[in-house]
C-alpha cells in the first residue's frame, strides 16, 4: 500500500493547489483520514503547513490547541493564512453543513467562488469532508479545479479493516480506482464529536481569535516594549519577541494585499442576472 499511496499523493498534492473530496457514511473515519492525509503530506515535503476547521489539541484533556496544526473557522483567518508564501492543505470538514448547493448564494459560498479560483497563488490544497458529496456547492466538484475524490468504505465494527479502507477517483491521473489498506489513525488528538464550523469573520469583535504574532504586533503598535511583550507572551528572549512582531507584521501586510486583491477581482467580475435579482 505504501508506495503506490505515496505515488498517488505525489501526482495530486505535488502540484501547487488542489481540490480533493473525502466522502463516506457516517462514522466511517472521514475526519481522521483527513488529518492522517494532512500528516503525510508534511512529512513527504509536500506541503510545510496543516490547517482547517478542525480543532486539533495537545491534550484533550486540558483542551490546548495543537500548534502544528492551525485552527481556521473563519474566511478572514483563512485568507491571511492562505496568502502567506508557505505550501499549505486546509481541511474543510463536514462540507455538506457549511456550503450545500440549495444555498448557493449565501455570503459563505460566495467566498468559496471567490477563494476556490485563488488556490493557486495561495499555494494550498484544499481538502473538503462531507457525507454526501452531491450537496456541496459545485465549485468544489469543478472538474478544471477537483484533482481527486476519495472515499471511505463502510465496514462493521467486527470487520478487521473496520474505518481502515479507503478508495481513489482521480480521472485527472489515471483510469478506474483505486483501494488503499489499512489506513492507520491520525496522531492528532481532535474531538470526533465537536461541530466544525466556518463564518466569514471571528466570532467576536476582539483579537481573541487572531494569530499570536498578530496580537504581538497589535501590543507592539500600542507602544508595549519587547520586555513587556515577552513576559506578557511567556517568550524565552527578547529576541524572540522581535521575531513575532515582524511575523505579525508580515501578516498583517498580507492581509491588506488580500483585501486589496480580491475587491480588484470582484470590481473587474461582469454582473450576472442572479447578482442583480
Amino acid at each position: 500500500m505504501r508506495g503506490d499511496f505515496l505515488s498517488c499523493l505525489n501526482m495530486i498534492y505535488g502540484k501547487p493547489a488542489s481540490v480533493t473530496v473525502i466522502k463516506g457514511d457516517w462514522k466511517t473515519g472521514k475526519t481522521n483520514f483527513g488529518l492522517y492525509l494532512a500528516q503525510v503530506l508534511k512529512k513527504c515535503n509536500l506541503v510545510q503547513q496543516m490547517g482547517g476547521n478542525i480543532e486539533c489539541f495537545k491534550d484533550l484533556k486540558t483542551r490546548e490547541r495543537d500548534p502544528k496544526f492551525e485552527f481556521i473557522d473563519n474566511f478572514l483567518r483563512l485568507e491571511m493564512w492562505g496568502y502567506t508564501p508557505f505550501r499549505k492543505v486546509y481541511i474543510f470538514d463536514e462540507a455538506i453543513k457549511n456550503a450545500p448547493s440549495r444555498n448557493a448564494m449565501t455570503k459563505l459560498n460566495k467566498k468559496w467562488l471567490e477563494i476556490i479560483p485563488e488556490l493557486s497563488k495561495m499555494r494550498c490544497h484544499l481538502i473538503g469532508i462531507t457525507q454526501e458529496d452531491e450537496y456541496i456547492e459545485s465549485i468544489f466538484k469543478n472538474k478544471r479545479f477537483l484533482h481527486a475524490e476519495w472515499n471511505k468504505l463502510n465496514y462493521s465494527k467486527s470487520h478487521p479493516f473496520y474505518r481502515k479502507v479507503v478508495t481513489l477517483k482521480s480521472s485527472k491521473y489515471f483510469h478506474g480506482i483505486k483501494k488503499f489498506k489499512p489506513i492507520p489513525k491520525t496522531s492528532l488528538l481532535y474531538d470526533p464529536y465537536q461541530t466544525a464550523i466556518m463564518t466569514l469573520e471571528p466570532k467576536s469583535n476582539t483579537i481573541d481569535g487572531l494569530p499570536m504574532e498578530i496580537k504581538i504586533a497589535f501590543d507592539y503598535g500600542d507602544g508595549l516594549s519587547m520586555q513587556d511583550i515577552k513576559e506578557k507572551y511567556k517568550l524565552p528572549t527578547r529576541k524572540q519577541s522581535t521575531r513575532e512582531v515582524r511575523k505579525g507584521i508580515c501578516k498583517v501586510k498580507y492581509l491588506c494585499l488580500v483585501s486589496n486583491h480580491l475587491r480588484r477581482v470582484i470590481e473587474s467580475r461582469p454582473v450576472t442576472q442572479s447578482d442583480q435579482s
